[in-house]
């Protein structure tokens, strides 16, 4: 937290009385008690002559710091030099702008015949100018201890003879106040000058204090001296991951929908690099969202499904799964914890499920991760409700927690929005990581009624037709339009929200000075036993919890302020343990490569430096079952423009070329069986390097109760 004091002292060298400052020059004065611990703060040490400029400095520093004063003209306290620690306080000051002219140091001293005295009676310089250097030196070696920026302002121009008081001296005076300035390497502010040139109508007479208007002039020059000082806004840039659940890779239009609306993301798009070939570590939610932490394929650490569960199970399911830990190991170092050791404030916001639904603990919430904040995030994976209290009375464990602060009608998607605004102007003024994983658009299907009504009547003006029959993939189907009101109003609601972020940053003009980083933690939610799936994925074939490009190919942008080659689309195959390394990398901080050891940084495609990565494929791994994929158990192998996979039931292969054949219709497996023989040991080689289990033979399985004979 910044602090600036602005501070215009005159300094007694003796021992004496407390502090005293007339009631007539209290009545400006702003104390620390109100300071906004968003901002810098400056500390005035000075005289009633800086009481008189004070609030207008106040005024026009409102909003980029925190100005205050002492309760005492320091020119009236008899305390002595060493009292600068009481004027100091415990406050950590960025800025300090003081006064010790002739009068701070000359004329208080005891043996002044005005010592003590405000009233006009004729006095003596008694110390020297050596004494008075002197005494400059002390004070300045105690502000330096502070380390902030040091202003000093020179004393300004006094009437001659005034309290004994003659214009010689006081040019003589600071002119030596000038050297020590210059030789401790401090700003100077010249009040000596621009206050000799002040027309006589500002001066009161026989005075030397000026009139409102006068203190306004010398009100200007100060707070530009001090703003010139203040501590600029973190040039480390910050960083917000948005996350959005079972988002599919063309929900959003820059991505192809034509009846999904998402203008921000698409401007996002415009203003940074879009992923065409953007992949997700696992089909499901908690492994991805793992990988994005920990840098590394989920499976190495166990997390190779959601909730710490296997999956379904029994004599209905021919293998028996992997097993499955359901917590990220707390040894490992989180983005978060890496960002931590780099000074940033960090905050989760929204969906976590990065702990074991049979875990009631909350031994491994984001705050055990690396998290200073955390808000919303707990166990489960979706909300209650969307509608406060974000609660379902079936389901109490999917509550949503820390969200008790709304009212009847509030949208959890705007609210979250809302925390994480107050979290970034909380917090503007140091670098942060927001880590923003909305629960949105994971089921429950529950949209913002404005929005659900303007696509019901999208739809019937374009002619949409509802209820399509369902495109076959095996023995599931998949949703073979993107005709559904209610998601289609879920993805406009995530965008404005996103929206109302971006617009934040640009208002708080910090804009360009953070890092956006937008995904979504696996494939959309389009196939099932039927055809009404939330979304449809077509022309990528399958969805959510498949190996299939619809169930791990998403949607990423990255923004990455002042890069000259944005604007981009980039077709090289990305995946979400690279965004640790390249978060890392944008951010100028060392890479941690026992961590994030299957992650790349993309920064050489996001500068135009390479093409491509050196990496020489991606692979998945989901040894489960899922009630919506009727393939079972299934891994692949992504490498150059072709793509394997092996079904674990049965050892059948598929090849396709992505290129060519993006809906992956066409099995090349008999036209080219040496590719696929390659692919299939790099596969086989990578399971083994990162310890990813395969699932076993299950002896109690019954072929006349498969769990897909009900899907025929």
């Amino acid at each position: 937290m910044f602090r600036i004091f602005l501070t215009l002292c005159c300094f007694s060298l003796v021992h004496a009385a407390e502090f005293h400052t007339p009631d007539t020059d209290k009545k400006n004065l702003r104390q620390q008690e109100d300071f906004d611990s968003k901002l810098p703060n400056v500390l005035l040490i000075g005289d009633s002559i800086s009481i008189g400029y004070h609030k207008d400095v106040v005024n026009r520093l409102a909003g980029k710091a925190n100005v205050s004063r002492p309760k005492t003209n320091c020119g009236d306290s008899n305390k002595g030099v060493k009292s600068i620690d009481k004027w100091l306080g415990k406050t950590n000051w960025d800025v300090i702008h003081f006064n010790f002219g002739l009068h701070d140091l000359c004329y208080r001293h005891p043996d002044a015949k005005v010592y003590g005295k405000r009233d006009k009676v004729n006095g003596t310089i008694s110390v020297p100018i050596e004494q008075y250097q002197k005494n400059l030196q002390f004070i300045i070696n105690r502000l330096k201890k502070t380390n902030a920026k040091l202003i000093w302002a020179s004393t300004t121009i006094v009437p001659e003879g005034e309290a004994g008081r003659f214009q010689k001296d006081n040019i003589r005076y600071n002119s030596a106040a000038r050297k020590i300035m210059l030789a401790n390497g401090i700003i100077i502010n010249d009040l000596f000058t621009i206050s000799k040139n002040l027309p006589d109508k500002y001066c009161k007479k026989g005075d030397v204090h000026f009139i409102s208007e006068g203190s306004k002039i010398l009100a200007t020059k100060v707070a530009k001296a001090i703003e010139a000082q203040l501590p600029k806004k973190a040039s480390t840039p910050n960083v917000i991951l948005f996350l959005i659940d079972d988002l599919g890779w063309n929900d959003i239009a820059c991505y192809g929908s034509t009846f999904y609306e998402t203008p921000n993301l698409d401007q996002l798009a415009k203003e940074g690099f879009l992923f065409t070939d953007a992949y997700a570590a696992n089909p499901v939610c908690s492994p991805t969202r793992a990988s994005i932490l920990l840098g590394k394929y989920p499976s190495r650490v166990g997390l190779s499904n959601h909730s710490g569960s296997p999956g379904p199970k029994g004599p209905s399911h021919k293998l028996i799964p992997a097993e499955v830990k359901g917590n990220m190991p707390l040894e490992d170092i989180t983005l978060a914890e890496a960002l931590k050791e780099a000074n940033y404030t960090t905050a989760h916001i929204g969906k976590w499920h990065l702990q074991a639904h049979y875990d009631k603990s909350q031994n491994h919430f984001p705050d055990k991760h690396g998290f200073d904040i955390n808000i919303a995030g707990h166990r489960m994976g979706q909300p209650g409700s969307y509608y406060f209290p974000y609660k379902s009375k079936p389901h109490p464990s999917t509550n949503v927690p820390g969200m008790a602060d709304g009212k009847d009608g509030d949208y959890l998607t705007d609210k979250l929005t809302d925390k994480a605004i107050d979290f970034i102007k909380d917090h503007q003024n140091k670098p942060f990581f927001l880590n923003f994983w909305y629960y949105s658009v994971h089921t429950p299907i529950i949209p913002r009624q404005d929005l659900k009504k303007k696509y019901e009547a999208k739809a019937n003006k374009l002619g949409i037709q509802k209820n399509l029959p369902g495109t076959p993939v095996l023995k599931s189907f998949a949703r073979s339009s993107q005709n559904n009101p209610s998601y289609a109003a879920m993805v406009e609601a995530m965008d404005e929200n996103i929206g109302r972020v971006l617009t934040t940053l640009k208002e708080l003009k910090i804009e360009d000075q953070t890092i956006i980083i937008f995904c979504s933690d696996n494939g959309g939610l389009s196939t099932g036993t039927g055809a009404n799936a939330p979304t449809s994925l077509l022309p990528l074939k399958a969805g959510k919890a498949w190996v299939y490009e619809g169930g791990i190919r998403i949607p990423m942008i990255i923004k990455w302020p002042g890069n000259k080659a944005a604007g981009k689309k980039l077709n090289t195959p990305v995946i979400t343990t690279d965004l640790y390394p390249t978060i890392l990398d944008m951010l100028k901080l060392p890479a941690k490569p026992k961590q994030h050891v299957d992650g790349v940084s993309l920064t050489s495609l996001m500068t135009a430096k390479s093409e491509s990565l050196n990496r020489e494929a991606l692979y998945f791994h989901y040894p489960h079952y899922h009630h919506i994929n009727s393939m079972g158990p299934a891994g692949a192998i992504r490498m150059g423009d072709y793509k394997l996979l092996e079904v674990y039931e049965t050892g059948e292969l598929e090849l396709y070329n992505l290129v060519d054949d993006l809906a992956e219709q066409k099995n090349l497996i008999s036209e080219q069986p040496e590719r696929a023989a390659q692919m299939l040991k790099k596969l086989q080689q990578w399971r083994l390097e990162s310890s990813s289990p395969l699932p076993k033979a299950n002896p109690t399985y019954e072929a006349e109760k498969d769990y897909r004979i009900k899907n025929k």
